[in-house]
């Protein structure tokens, strides 16, 4: 397609790939950019969600709101903006002199269904969360779903934070 000419250039979304072959194009001189990359150090022009920041006011917020057991949903640990979106949920739960608790905290993947798994862990421990800080709105939406099959009325008994902005 690229030596066609008829692509201007690239704008690519990639997760789990190496941006090695997108490199190789920019270094070619094809326009190219790489939106939300992985964590891999590029020689690329490349924009990326603000995932310690972003995280930290989402939990700030439940905080002001006066939640205390605030879980969190780690994404995968290979992504780097899981590692992140960790960083500000400890952040903010300390400057409000908290310590994360592990049982509160559940490894998980980004989909519906890894959501529906972590929100059967949480809303089964004898000391329930107040809040769910989702690594994705998928996950989110997971999680949702599971407090509804439990009869549990969300915002109201259950607040759940979805991270992304995706559409449903």
């Amino acid at each position: 397609i690229m030596t066609t000419r008829l692509t201007a250039g690239i704008v690519a979304v990639i997760h789990d790939q190496s941006p090695e072959p997108l490199e190789t194009l920019y270094q070619r001189g094809i326009p190219t950019v790489i939106i939300n990359h992985p964590g891999y150090a590029l020689n690329i022009p490349s924009v990326k969600a603000e995932n310690v920041v972003g995280t930290y006011e989402a939990i700030r917020h439940l905080l002001r709101l006066g939640h205390r057991r605030i879980a969190f949903l780690h994404g995968p640990s290979h992504f780097l903006c899981s590692h992140e979106r960790f960083e500000g949920y400890c952040k903010a739960l300390r400057e409000e002199g908290l310590e994360p608790d592990p049982t509160l905290i559940v490894s998980s993947e980004y989909t519906t269904d890894s959501g529906r798994e972590a929100a059967t862990i949480l809303l089964g421990l004898e000391q329930k969360p107040d809040a769910i800080f989702a690594g994705n709105d998928a996950a989110a939406w997971g999680i949702i779903a599971i407090a509804e099959a439990y009869g549990i009325r969300i915002p109201e008994e259950l607040a759940v934070v979805g991270f992304d902005d995706a559409p449903q």
